[in-house]
């Protein structure tokens, strides 16, 4: 068995070592660390050569603190945006049909840098009445593909759109919503529970409301 290395004086990133202490169950040899932060800790040898421990744990929350607080946009919308935007292309625990599941994908520049994702957000119309719609509905996330709308424009782009036919026009549910004032919610709602009969009714008797109007 070779001999251990002599680490004592030595520094690896944050973590200066003051001395071998006793073995670890798994016979490998450990140092004794103080830390630029001034806690002390354990390291085996190998960890510390090889680079696999660089602080006793500060480093790690260092980073994730300058990540979190560079922009100063964490717990806005726009940051809330961005994070959905991942999570739905994203997430390989909970794969959603829609999105990963379709092969919709985030480019580079946005999935890797929230900053980048908000300077093109303010330089295309944002504001916090809209959200962020592809253009494709089959494709990407990605400057080219995607705008700012509002909640018609974006649901008159959902593949999954639903249409009513009044007289001989055809459209969107949101297409008559925008046309009649009607409240989205409710006149979707009713549709799911199967009452389109009563969507036309509706619909019918604002038309008929602007008409004498």
């Amino acid at each position: 068995m070779s001999k251990a290395l002599n680490l004592e004086g030595n520094v690896f990133t944050r973590l200066h070592v003051i001395r071998r202490i006793e073995n670890n169950r798994h016979g490998n040899t450990q140092w004794l660390c103080r830390c630029e932060c001034g806690k002390t800790t354990v390291v085996t040898g190998t960890r510390l050569v090889r680079g696999i421990i660089k602080s006793c744990g500060c480093l790690r929350d260092d980073t994730t603190t300058r990540r979190n607080t560079t922009h100063g946009k964490k717990g806005t919308r726009i940051y809330r945006i961005w994070l959905n935007m991942k999570n739905r292309c994203n997430n390989t625990k909970n794969v959603r049909k829609d999105y990963r599941g379709r092969g919709i994908s985030i480019c580079d520049s946005w999935n890797n840098s929230f900053e980048e994702f908000y300077k093109w957000a303010f330089s295309h119309g944002y504001d916090d009445s809209k959200s962020i719609d592809r253009i494709n509905n089959d494709g990407n996330y990605c400057p080219e593909n995607c705008r700012w709308a509002d909640r018609v424009t974006q649901a008159n782009n959902n593949r999954r759109n639903v249409f009513i036919c009044i007289g001989d026009e055809k459209k969107t549910v949101a297409q008559w919503v925008k046309i009649t004032g009607l409240n989205y919610s409710t006149i979707f709602s009713k549709l799911q529970h199967g009452k389109d009969e009563e969507v036309k009714n509706i619909i019918i008797g604002k038309l008929k409301e602007g008409i004498t109007a």
